[in-house]
């Protein structure tokens, strides 16, 4: 039985002010492809499609940014005024160096 005029108008006045009210889950669905309140969609959390959107939007800032650039495996290296940059190897090695106990002692007095 389809619906009738007033349940599609219903329908579409429901459709408009969820995705205005929730912008960021109508780019995740887009983006993916995800239907409206299919069981994907539902299955997703704001908190994830908020990290995805946050994340979207870091990589084309990086993506403009002069400073940065991408290394073969598509992790970002961002260069300093001088041209110098850290590579992922570098960063995940100065990061394991760290002294936690050493800063919060610091932080301490």
């Amino acid at each position: 039985m389809p619906l009738s005029d007033r349940a599609k108008k219903q329908s579409r006045v429901f459709a408009i002010k969820w995705n205005s009210e929730n912008p960021i889950d109508f780019l995740w669905r887009k983006a993916f492809s995800v239907a409206f309140g299919s069981k994907e969609h539902l299955e997703v959390d704001v908190i994830d499609q908020q990290i995805w959107f946050e994340e979207s939007e870091l990589i084309k800032e990086l993506a403009d940014n002069p400073n940065s650039t991408f290394d073969s495996e598509g992790r970002v290296i961002i260069h300093n005024e001088d041209g110098y940059g850290m590579s992922q190897d570098e960063i995940d090695k100065t990061f394991d160096d760290w002294d936690i106990g050493e800063l919060n002692k610091k932080d301490n007095g």
